[in-house]
């Protein structure tokens, strides 16, 4: 079964909870399960490593919680093809720590170019996370970490958000990391992607890299209002005739 759950800051509880109360039949509301943490506010940095660390946390810990064969982790510009991802995910024994990517996510340097180590060998290089998903192993074997506040502890180091901070999180434990499918870029869709991201964000209506950057610059194609909502994401992905 996939469970749904939102990671909120106590702040956001009591707009979260008025939203729900105002619109009964809110689907949304309906589907994503709360889990209210004590972290900061904002889209980068501290606020999304905090929520991202004890959100799986208290996921995991949390007697109230039963105990799950995968646990994921990714950002509300999301669309995931859930099914498609279990379907994955069932791949992998879920008690052999490690954590999944997607394809996307080549190895990188720890850190940003301007902010990383001083090491710059193979062995300091290692996938960002976004969308992240750990198994059951997996959380045991980072939940030493999680409650030493470990990965909010390397996002402030090297000044990073939670999906280029969970790296370094994940290496210092060599924890295994596997691929999944890629995420697709809008508007293209594919069978074997398994979702898209920047969905809904407001930056993007305007222009997006419909086709491949060339060497000299890349092409943008205008889109319409909207185009980026997860309406619309949504309705692409169940209306292609590839799926």
């Amino acid at each position: 079964e996939i469970m749904l759950y939102v990671v909120l800051s106590h702040q956001s509880q009591r707009p979260f909870e008025k939203h729900c109360n105002a619109y009964k039949n809110n689907k949304l509301c309906s589907r994503l399960r709360p889990i209210y943490v004590n972290c900061p506010e904002g889209k980068r940095g501290t606020g999304p490593c905090c929520k991202q660390q004890e959100g799986l946390r208290t996921l995991f810990e949390g007697k109230e919680y039963p105990l799950y064969d995968w646990y994921g982790f990714f950002d509300d510009d999301v669309y995931l093809r859930k099914e498609y991802v279990v379907k994955n995910l069932q791949l992998f024994e879920p008690h052999f720590p490690m954590a999944l990517t997607s394809r996307n996510n080549d190895a990188k340097y720890l850190g940003h170019l301007d902010n990383t180590c001083h090491e710059r060998g193979p062995q300091f290089q290692y996938p960002w996370g976004m969308p992240i998903f750990y198994s059951r192993g997996a959380m045991h074997h980072l939940s030493k970490g999680l409650r030493a506040n470990g990965l909010v502890k390397q996002c402030n180091a090297f000044r990073v958000s939670h999906d280029v901070g969970n790296a370094i999180f994940h290496w210092m434990h060599s924890l295994k990391i596997a691929k999944l499918p890629p995420m697709a870029s809008l508007p293209k869709v594919r069978s074997d992607y398994i979702g898209s991201h920047w969905v809904g964000r407001s930056d993007m209506e305007e222009t997006y890299h419909l086709q491949p950057r060339d060497r000299n610059k890349p092409k943008l194609q205008p889109l319409r209002k909207g185009s980026f909502s997860f309406y619309e994401t949504h309705k692409l992905w169940t209306s292609s005739p590839e799926l």
